[in-house]
């Protein structure tokens, strides 16, 4: 039902514009996936989109680290962050953002009195000192008393439970009356969309008048997902994802939430501008460092963003160029990745972290797939 919905869009799409590009359409199959939408095409419309390809634009540098899937990495366009700054700044407004670090940086520039909530511990190398930036895990942190916020933001991972808690966390800290900003996926994000997105508005009515702003919002394709569209060769080179913008009005208490069972044990590295993601396995953490590929074929690419795919699910390294590596002994190899990632050479900490030459023979051709 949900390919068929999707292919009868997308044949009614082009039959009213024949000089819509790839990227267009993409934009407007309501978050269904490029690569799902260009397998539903035909030979002919394939190869028509092809002509269109252009290579990929030479890497600007970025303020912020590089995005990584496992933090659930994309981040709003520098359009819609003014679009949002316009919108919720407000005369000595307090605005709590939950994961958005580059709308965080557009509000700073407007001197707005604002506090960024973000699990990834990287950005404090980033952002500018003496701001009012929280390391925190909100699936299971709990903020302990009410605060008093003008106006919460929040672009929660695009999964129900996520949005359960962020929303709760948002209801506490947001004075009555104030303001409660959410991103919402679109009706063919994936096949059960529909009714997670009724489910999640359900909630959202449960708190106050709820309004919506269909394609409000628009993000980067970040490196990770740019690597996918390359490997099924689709001409994708723009930032074709879009979202709903939710504004709601802070009026009534939510009932507690439990804690997701998502929660965040991934430690973060940054080596020669490429972030790492490494989950701590607790049954292999201090074993000897061993690498291996999702994939029989020894590939380390994986091939999809969805975190339904078993490769996505059993790598417990994540770069953000979308590599995966299912690793033992990931607690001796955080050690390691710490100390490359300070500047100590691969001899360095063979001797101070006493490898064998096994685990540096697997360590030295690990760093190099992911930083060549």
């Amino acid at each position: 039902m949900y390919k068929k919905a999707l292919k009868k869009r997308i044949s009614t799409l082009l039959s009213k514009s024949s000089n819509i590009s790839f990227e267009e359409l993409s934009k407007i199959c309501l978050g269904a996936s490029p690569y799902l939408i260009f397998s539903l095409l035909d030979k002919k419309q394939k190869n028509l989109f092809r002509k269109d390809i252009q290579p990929p634009k030479a890497a600007m540098e970025k303020p912020l680290p590089a995005e990584n899937p496992a933090n659930y990495d994309w981040r709003f366009t520098k359009e819609t962050c003014i679009s949002l700054t316009e919108k919720i700044k407000g005369n000595n407004s307090k605005i709590a953002l939950f994961g958005t670090p580059a709308l965080y940086l557009e509000l700073l520039k407007n001197k707005e009195n604002v506090h960024l909530f973000d699990v990834n511990s990287l950005l404090i190398n980033y952002l500018p000192k003496k701001t009012n930036v929280h390391i925190v895990d909100l699936n299971t942190h709990t903020f302990i008393e009410e605060s008093d916020f003008d106006c919460v933001f929040m672009d929660p991972p695009w999964y129900v439970d996520h949005y359960q808690k962020w929303t709760s966390q948002a209801n506490i800290i947001t004075k009555a009356g104030g303001r409660i900003y959410v991103s919402l996926f679109q009706e063919l994000l994936r096949p059960k969309a529909i009714k997670q997105r009724n489910k999640i508005l359900s909630n959202f009515n449960l708190i106050g008048n709820v309004d919506i702003k269909k394609n409000f919002l628009n993000y980067i394709t970040p490196q990770f997902e740019q690597e996918v569209f390359d490997y099924y060769n689709i001409p994708i080179y723009k930032n074709w994802r879009v979202a709903d913008l939710i504004e709601i009005r802070n009026e009534t208490e939510l009932p507690k939430t439990k804690n997701p069972s998502i929660k965040d044990h991934w430690l973060r590295f940054e080596i020669n501008n490429i972030t790492i993601s490494l989950y701590i396995v607790k049954n292999n953490s201090n074993e000897k460092i061993d690498v291996k590929s999702p994939y029989k074929n020894g590939d380390s690419l994986i091939k999809t963003i969805s975190a339904r795919n078993n490769a996505k699910k059993n790598a417990n390294l994540i770069t953000s160029r979308n590599q995966g590596y299912l690793v033992n002994g990931s607690k001796k190899l955080a050690i390691v990745l710490r100390e490359i990632e300070r500047g100590s050479t691969l001899k360095d900490v063979h001797e101070k972290c006493n490898l064998d030459l096994v685990e540096v023979r697997k360590v030295s051709n690990l760093l190099k797939d992911i930083l060549t």
